[in-house]
């Protein structure tokens, strides 16, 4: 079997790309204050979690209902 590197569909993409500047805007959080973005889909739930990394710790998280209210978010920069 010939491997190949995954290629996401256009519609996962840009609808990744949407939650994230969500949780972005919901948190009030700049580029330069992460470094990497992760996205975990629950569909059996209905929701959408993203966290926002530093190299040490996560600094923001935001869950989201797949119609895009924010129900619960968490951050952590003013932990020191």
């Amino acid at each position: 079997m010939k491997e190949e590197k995954i290629k996401s569909l256009p519609f996962v993409k840009k609808l990744s790309d949407y939650f994230v500047r969500r949780a972005r805007r919901v948190l009030k959080l700049r580029v330069s204050e992460f470094e990497t973005i992760s996205i975990d889909i629950h569909p059996e739930r209905g929701t959408i979690w993203v966290w926002f990394h530093t190299p040490e710790r996560v600094i923001g998280h935001a869950q989201f209902n797949f119609n895009g209210r924010c129900y619960h978010k968490l951050d952590n920069r003013k932990e020191g």
